[in-house]
């Protein structure tokens, strides 16, 4: 069988970096508007223009995602964090909310002063639903490593000590997802990548004694080695991304299928193990 092209590149993988109510039901989907104030029993998706922010523990939130997993037609995204002065808060910051995906608003302002804060965590939930034969939506996909980057990105941004305390969080039905990004080997390829660019100008070209000096960054051992780290979590990328589909396919030597629910947890387990890399660290923590 000829493989699909499933390969994301490291432009990719790296391009959109720089880029309390009394409910007798719990909502599953709300809509607030510019100007709402409201008041929540529990973590519910948000389809409307303005965020909102709801504390609770990182407990009673967790189990409210695991009930979307089950009975949300969206996905959502939530930024928990616990502050020192405080206590735990989750904010929703999920927008272009579908069936298969969310993506996640500016962070930022959430995490300031970041001496006030103890930790943080941007949630991500997939629904629980078979994708052809198989349930695809139990294993992370290359737009959840790709908001894992970015969110990292933003993270260090307000702080690097605060990446520290920091983790992007998938949950699905049987467990959660925790993805631990290297952002130091990423900063190494953008420097890695623009070297490698100025080799390609017009001006290099010209000018033997840049081009000498591009050509040498980039056979430098550190070069190298941050070359390695990214090509190891790019394949892995792609063998992810390939391995998904062979779920949907039946074809996976996952058994995903509605079967074999029992053994998702484990499954989900050697998943993580084996598409983790250098640059992107996975770990799942059954439910």
């Amino acid at each position: 069988m000829a493989r699909t092209p499933l390969l994301p590149t490291l432009s990719f993988l790296i391009g959109s970096l720089f880029s309390n109510l009394a409910y007798a039901e719990p909502p599953k989907t709300i809509k607030l508007e510019l100007g709402s104030a409201v008041t929540l029993s529990e973590l519910a998706v948000n389809t409307g223009e303005q965020h909102y922010s709801f504390k609770r523990s990182q407990r009673d939130g967790e189990q409210d995602l695991y009930r979307r997993c089950l009975d949300s037609d969206l996905e959502e995204a939530w930024v928990f964090v616990r502050y020192s002065n405080m206590g735990e808060w989750w904010h929703e910051a999920g927008e272009d909310e579908t069936e298969e995906t969310a993506s996640i608003s500016p962070i930022g302002k959430l995490l300031t002063p970041p001496e006030t804060i103890e930790e943080v965590y941007p949630y991500h939930f997939h629904r629980d639903k078979i994708n052809g034969k198989g349930f695809a939506s139990e294993t992370f996909s290359l737009k959840d490593i790709n908001g894992a980057i970015i969110t990292a990105y933003i993270v260090k941004s307000v702080s690097p000590e605060l990446l520290k305390k920091s983790g992007f969080k998938i949950v699905v039905a049987s467990g959660i997802y925790t993805v631990k990004v290297d952002v130091k080997v990423l900063e190494d390829y953008a420097a890695l990548k623009e070297t490698i660019d100025a080799t390609h100008s017009s001006k290099a070209l010209e000018d033997y004694a840049t081009l000498k000096g591009a050509l040498d960054a980039v056979c430098s051992s550190k070069a190298l080695k941050c070359y390695a780290t990214l090509k190891e979590a790019t394949d892995t990328a792609n063998s992810m991304e390939y391995e998904r589909w062979k779920i949907t396919l039946g074809t996976s030597e996952f058994d995903y299928s509605p079967g074999n629910r029992v053994n998702f947890p484990r499954l989900n387990q050697v998943f993580a193990q084996r598409y983790s890399s250098g640059a992107v660290k996975i770990e799942f923590v059954p439910k």
